[in-house]
């Protein structure tokens, strides 16, 4: 070959590949451009909690040990997402589910925000709950009641957001009311302090509570921006009975339907708030068969904090009412207060709740008690905790208070003016 036309070979070879290569990496960081353009835009996190403690609980002659799950916070798996809109335009969704850690179960969620889970008969003298206009009794009670498997029952909604407007949510979600009374309890909502077993005894403990007191189905909800330090979250949620158009006294069409707010204030080492929530329901005193319906139930809640830096404190306070119960129409009522502190000490935390509770029936007090729970807490990373709790309910009257877990399993109390302990240690991880 002429060595002209060689070195000529040689140079368009080396064009050839060089432009190729050009290319390809172009064709690359094009790719990769548009791959990052089009994740930037949405996320998804998965996410969740597990908390196991051996647990020893006793009240008199009854007691209980075991591995119980949520001994400090409650065990759930989740997934969050957000996607930009652009303008300044967010589309958000939550799907969260809780579960026991210690059989793996699925806990349970409601439907229409009842206290049978369903819609109820309008007589009261009927042998089971009925839909609304039915002449027979129905098992359908559009609940889950727990052995359903997992259920998105702690959060369930999408929604749209902007930083300058605030945010929209439709679905299922804690009630405003409910988040101001879990601001003053420093130990947490669960385990051998479980501060609900006093602050929220008439929803969380009795037969007779409506299901709106904690979390809300079929809700819409607005949350405000933070405008210097003031916020405020409303929600509006319904029980979608079917109106059967007939004019009777006892029409049960509005029931699980309610609403709920939490105005906060939070700047430096203050934050404070205040809460209610009230859903309808239609009272109905139980006949020969002693099944009774709830009336209408309202939570107000109150609670501040502040952090002295080398201590948090809290005070806290709640006040529920319902009207009916299986037996009598008379108004219940439970009034609490919490004081709580929290002493950080390096990779240590030292946490106290203190909690008075009175309940009382048309006005007659039935109930009275004090709660302690004690909580050391040992930090091995920032998603991992070790912790054990002592927890006493003292009962001066009757036997209305008791200790409970996240699931309500604790021993029972026993008799009245009775004294209940139990004592944990156990693990959190969060990931």
């Amino acid at each position: 070959m002429n060595i002209h036309k060689l070195e000529k070979y040689k140079l368009y070879k080396v064009i050839l590949v060089s432009s190729f290569s050009n290319n390809a990496r172009n064709l690359a960081a094009l790719a990769t451009l548009a791959a990052t353009t089009a994740f930037a835009q949405s996320s998804v996190t998965i996410y969740g909690q597990a908390d196991a403690a051996y647990t020893s609980a006793k009240s008199g002659a009854n007691s209980v040990t075991g591995i119980f799950g949520a001994g400090r916070g409650s065990n759930f798996v989740g997934f969050m997402g957000t996607e930009d809109l652009g303008g300044g335009w967010k589309a958000n969704f939550k799907l969260e589910a809780g579960y026991n850690l210690d059989n793996g179960a699925g806990a349970s969620s409601n439907a229409n925000n009842q206290a049978t889970g369903g819609l109820t008969t309008q007589s009261g003298a009927a042998t089971a709950p009925q839909l609304n206009g039915a002449t027979t009794p129905s098992t359908d009670r559009a609940s889950l009641g727990g052995a359903q498997g997992l259920t998105f029952n702690r959060w369930s909604y999408v929604g749209l957001s902007n930083a300058n407007m605030g945010e929209i949510r439709v679905g299922r979600e804690y009630t405003p009311a409910f988040q101001a009374v879990l601001a003053a309890d420093v130990v947490g909502s669960n385990g051998a302090g479980n501060s609900l077993n006093m602050t929220l005894m008439i929803s969380g403990q009795s037969a007779n509570a409506v299901a709106t007191a904690a979390s809300a189905s079929n809700g819409i909800s607005y949350e405000s921006p933070s405008l210097s330090g003031f916020k405020a979250k409303v929600q509006m949620f319904q029980g979608e009975n079917p109106n059967t158009g007939t004019a009777t006294t006892l029409n049960t069409a509005k029931n699980g339907d309610g609403t709920s707010y939490h105005l906060s204030y939070a700047a430096g080492k203050i934050s404070a708030g205040l809460g209610a929530t009230a859903s309808k329901s239609t009272a109905v005193v139980g006949t020969t068969t002693g099944l009774g319906l709830p009336g209408k139930y309202d939570l107000t809640t109150a609670y501040a904090r502040y952090d002295f830096g080398v201590a948090l404190a809290t005070i806290g306070q709640a006040t529920e009412k319902q009207a009916g119960s299986a037996a009598t129409a008379s108004e219940m009522k439970n009034s609490s207060m919490i004081l709580g502190v929290s002493v950080p000490l390096g990779a240590y935390k030292l946490n106290a709740n203190y909690i008075t509770s009175k309940y009382t029936v048309a006005g007659a007090e039935t109930g009275k008690a004090t709660q302690l729970a004690i909580q050391g807490l040992y930090a091995m990373s920032k998603r991992t905790d070790l912790y054990a709790t002592y927890a006493v309910t003292d009962n001066s009257v009757g036997n209305a208070y008791g200790l409970g877990n996240g699931a309500g399993r604790m021993v029972a109390v026993n008799g009245a003016d009775a004294k209940s302990t139990a004592f944990q240690v156990g693990v959190r991880h969060a990931f």
